[in-house]
């Protein structure tokens, strides 16, 4: 999946200015790679999805283009537009892939821990949560052990008959 939306960010950020709004959509993709963790996360980088290399090879020298040079003659609001996208992207990428000291491997690694730090935080929630509400069963508001019946059925005696009219009188 992950090759798939690289080529895709690939052949969109070529795209001819007339296809502005691919280019937009290629960049805001990129963008959301980039950032990896989510907007509520204290995490500059939890699991970046693009690695340096391909962004180097593949991305920063079109981004560069499109940042500087990229015209769309019917609109200048869209070339404004573009322009600031582009560098919005630019700026994540600095502050996660292309900063100083940036290990993807130790990054992995560290996000890998956080995922499952988070869940066996989740199932022992899931898990207190689930013993604490679970019902206890009952019949007629009673416990199914004091009112003679167990979990799995039992004495129907003090159960209304199945036809539903009451001493299994017969409906007309």
């Amino acid at each position: 999946f992950l090759a798939i939306a690289l080529r895709h960010i690939e052949e969109n950020l070529m795209a001819t200015p007339h296809d502005w709004r691919r280019i937009c959509g290629a960049l805001q993709l990129l963008e959301t790679l980039l950032r990896g963790a989510p907007p509520n996360s204290d995490d500059v980088v939890e699991d970046v999805l693009v690695g340096r290399m391909w962004f180097e090879v593949k991305a920063e020298p079109r981004l560069k283009f499109l940042a500087t040079e990229f015209e769309y003659a019917e609109d200048s609001r869209v070339a404004l537009m573009v322009r600031r996208r582009t560098n919005a992207v630019v700026a994540v990428a600095e502050r996660t892939i292309l900063r100083e000291g940036f290990d993807e491997e130790q990054q992995r690694e560290v996000a890998r821990q956080r995922r499952a730090q988070h869940a066996a935080a989740e199932a022992a929630a899931t898990s207190a949560t689930a013993s604490a509400t679970a019902p206890a069963a009952t019949v007629f508001g009673q416990p199914a052990e004091a009112a003679g019946q167990s979990h799995r059925g039992g004495d129907d005696s003090d159960a209304l008959p199945r036809h539903g009219a009451p001493n299994g009188a017969a409906l007309d």
